[in-house]
């Protein structure tokens, strides 16, 4: 196509580089970039012609990104002329189209090519005459903001949180189901499962297929209006013929090589959220210390609790059952005596020989004789076993079996045809691999399988995890290995199992877990101790999550109480309140509650431009300032926003129920060298304290938060973080307010200019007019309107896109910028 041709060889001029002091190189990019950007608006084709020539710019150029090159030029241009006409047309490249989904896939190739930093850098620099530089820079802002904002309605009205995977899935699962659509979701996500995404292959596997799927969902019209039986690489290459799958799978590589990175700093994240609470926790544990240490210096009073107590009368050994928490629950803690230090060293005893087997577990001496029960004919040759599950002779009594004859005398059987039908095949070649061959397994099928794969992901032996048990070994097992190890502690039946084989069968034949199950049932007390050992290892967690949001809400409470700046705003809005309400029924208030506070922006002003909360704010910039700041008084107000106070309570309620559940069962030692009764003991000391500790705060935030509540004149029942996040957005509110008020003036005296601006250039036009040839005065309206953004917004308004009034505009850039689609 000639028309398309064309485009592509002026495309290829870009690269033409801005020479300090060589206005023709500049003069040459400015008409270039003009005349692309014009194309830009021309129906139906010219936007798609650019696009294709900036691809064909990449693969000639050997561009990495595309657009590389149109950024980096901008980023080291000289001339406010030269910078406005590339913003221009990269504004005309992200805003013509009139999908959102597309306008946000293009504007993404930008950012992530460094373009906001280059406006930041240049806006840093602005000066007053460079306007229409400062107006693009305003049309790639409102636009991007506005875009997103109608995403993010888009996802509104489904009530779907974009950031939440499992409200995408479900949004996407109640869509699929009403469209018949639910098997295909199903194919796509076993697919999806399918792919390996621990090895390289599968990862770049998976960014493939997001990668597919945002390209269809960016060209979701043409596919939709195609043939159902035509593949998806014949759609890819018809919607655009510079479009193929090459460049997608080229791309790959430079998502990849951010997934180890992204990998890694999920994984910083994790452990600096666990630091941050460790260091917390730390830190009110020293606080409480120097609490304990003050209180004893003053004859054993302390401010938390009362006399005669470390707090408030209930300690660990006392016998005294802890204070109650919320709910109606208390707890009693056990007393527990210290215990002298074992001796070191030894490993666990070695499990003995099989042979005598011990009775079954909870029985003393011997195992107990039973008759045999001999079939009336033996097999002459090896036979294939039958896989049952015996059930031991002691509990044949109140069974069926107990009726059965000791000898059986039923339907005579075919001996022979039995054994000539299930007799073992003889495979004389390899014997030594027959015998290899002969592990018996006796536990379950998947009882065993799951055994084993458990046991493989441990580089120990299976002594050493047994010594991890005694030992109490925390770089050995994990909470995770023990929550796993307590589901395959063994059962009376399977030792029995077990034991029975041992009486006539070869030990060295048993299979891996039959022989680990065997030892580990030789642990005495295995499941409490594997229950105490679990506790230890989830107390450090629950403590770390529970004493930050008790000392949240209890600094937040007294914080709160003692503000005067915020008295002395309520104080203001209550005169203000009877000033506007004076001979009405409202007048005459002595006090109100303090959801009204939000209702300030209800009140509007006669013209409409303001509210009575903008006003406020502003009148008490002028006037004392520092009231404006009252949150900084309340430093713990807004992470008791995030708390909830039930299932903080019931976190609390569960930690003690369990501590006293461990306390009540006395781990006895087995040998000199078991560890584990010596150092769970001295753990449920440690803990013990901080469970009291805990429970004492809790009770202590709680009398001083509703003390907070009855001095506003709240009711006590009100959640914490319902009545602090009211505190917390008249904050927010106030500063938001604020500044509105000071964009609103920025923007009127930018607009003013503007106004200068655009008629100066009027003046100019028209007198050049006069001499140009037909069209040139068509062609220079409209590079004016792009220069002045106004052709974006008629652009809105065709489309039926909101478009937004000033104030409604710097809401939008003040509110929290959304998460930008990955592509």
């Amino acid at each position: 196509m000639r028309i398309h041709g064309g485009v592509n060889k002026l495309a290829l001029c870009l690269d033409i580089a801005e020479i300090p002091g060589s206005m023709d190189h500049i003069e040459s990019s400015k008409i270039i970039v003009k005349i692309l950007t014009i194309i830009c608006f021309i129906q139906p084709d010219g936007h798609r012609l650019v696009l294709d020539a900036m691809a064909n710019f990449k693969n000639k150029k050997k561009e990495t990104k595309r657009f590389e090159h149109l950024v980096k030029s901008m980023r080291s241009a000289i001339h406010s002329d030269l910078k406005a006409g590339y913003m221009s047309f990269i504004n005309a490249l992200i805003n013509v189209p009139t999908d959102t989904d597309m306008r946000v896939a293009i504007r993404n190739e930008f950012l992530r090519i460094g373009l906001k930093e280059v406006i930041e850098m240049f806006k840093l620099k602005l000066k007053e005459d460079e306007l229409e530089l400062s107006t693009q820079f305003d049309v790639f802002e409102e636009e991007s903001a506005l875009d997103y904002r109608t995403i993010h309605d888009r996802f509104s009205a489904l009530d779907v949180d974009i950031n939440d995977v499992e409200d995408i899935f479900n949004a996407l699962r109640v869509q699929l189901n009403s469209a018949g659509l639910q098997k295909n979701l199903l194919g796509l996500m076993q697919n999806l499962l399918c792919i390996p995404v621990q090895t390289e292959a599968g990862s770049r596997s998976f960014v493939l297929a997001c990668k597919m799927m945002r390209h269809i969902a960016l060209h979701k019209e043409e596919i939709g209006s195609r043939d159902a039986d035509q593949s998806l690489g014949t759609l890819i290459a018809s919607m655009d013929e510079n479009v193929d799958i090459k460049p997608i799978l080229n791309s790959i590589d430079e998502t990849m090589r951010d997934v180890p990175l992204s990998r890694r700093v999920y994984e910083l994240g994790e452990e600096n959220e666990k630091l941050r609470k460790m260091v917390k926790t730390l830190e009110i544990e020293i606080k409480e210390k120097d609490e304990l240490l003050a209180g004893a210096s003053l004859g054993g009073k302390i401010g938390l609790g009362g006399a005669g107590s470390i707090l408030g009368g209930a300690t660990l050994n006392s016998g005294i059952p802890l204070p109650p928490i919320p709910g109606g629950a208390t707890v009693e803690v056990a007393e527990i005596s210290p215990v002298a230090p074992e001796e070191e060293g030894g490993g666990p005893p070695p499990p003995p020989g099989p042979p005598p087997p011990p009775g079954p577990p909870g029985m003393g001496g011997p195992p107990t004789t039973q008759p045999q029960r001999q079939p009336r004919a033996t097999p002459k040759m090896k036979v294939k076993g039958l896989q049952w599950t015996k059930i031991p002779y002691l509990k044949l009594k109140g069974t069926v079996f107990d009726s059965f004859p000791k000898s059986y005398s039923g339907l005579p059987l075919d001996y022979p045809e039995l054994e000539t039908k299930f007799q073992t095949k003889v495979i004389e070649k390899k014997k030594k691999e027959e015998s290899k061959q002969k592990t018996v397994h006796i536990l379950e099928s998947k009882t065993a399988m799951n055994l084993s794969i458990f046991l493989s992901q441990f580089k120990a032996t299976h002594n050493e995890i047994l010594r991890a048990i005694f030992d109490m070994n925390e770089t050995v097992l994990t909470e995770q290995n023990v929550k796993e190890l307590m589901n395959f502690v063994p059962s009376s039946q399977d030792i029995q199992n077990i034991q029975d084989y041992l009486t006539q069968g070869d030990p060295a034949l048993l299979g891996d877990a039959e022989k680990f199950s065997l030892a580990l049932s030789r642990i005495p007390q295995i499941q409490t101790r594997l229950q105490a050992f679990r506790f230890k290892l989830n107390f450090g967690i629950s403590k770390m999550n529970i004493k930050p949001e008790l000392e949240n809400l209890r600094q937040a409470s007294l914080e709160l109480r003692n503000s005067k700046t915020f008295q002395e705003l309520l104080d203001i809005i209550l005169e203000i309140g009877n000033f506007l309400n004076h001979g009405t029924v409202r007048s005459n208030a002595w006090a109100f509650t303090l959801p009204s506070v939000l209702k300030l922006v209800d009140t509007k002003s006669t013209d409409l431009s303001t509210n009575l909360l903008q006003y406020l704010a502003v009148y008490l910039q002028s006037r004392k300032p520092e009231i404006l700041d009252f949150d900084s008084e309340i430093s713990h107000l807004e992470p008791v926003t995030h708390l909830s106070l039930p299932t903080l309570v019931q976190d609390l309620k569960t930690l003690t129920d369990d501590f006293r559940n461990i306390s009540r069962e006395e781990i006895l030692p087995t040998t000199k060298t078991d560890k584990f009764p010596r150092k769970i003991k001295k753990f449920l000391t440690d803990a013990g304290n901080d469970v009291e500790i805990m429970n004492v705060k809790l009770n202590e935030a709680m009398q001083i938060y509703e003390e907070v509540v009855k001095i506003f004149g709240e009711d006590p029942k009100v959640v914490p973080e319902e009545f602090f996040s009211i505190i917390f957005n008249l904050s927010k509110s106030i500063k938001s307010s604020i500044k509105e008020v000071e964009q609103s003036k920025a923007d009127e005296e930018k607009e003013a200019r503007r106004k200068m601006a655009k008629e100066k250039r009027m003046q100019e036009m028209a007198a050049k007019k006069t001499g140009d040839g037909p069209g040139d005065g068509q062609i220079d309206e409209l590079f004016s309107r792009i220069e002045s953004g106004q052709v974006f917004r008629k652009r809105r308004k065709k489309t039926g896109q909101d478009v937004f009034t000033k104030k409604q505009m710097a809401r939008v850039r003040e509110s929290k910028p959304l998460p930008q689609p990955k592509t």
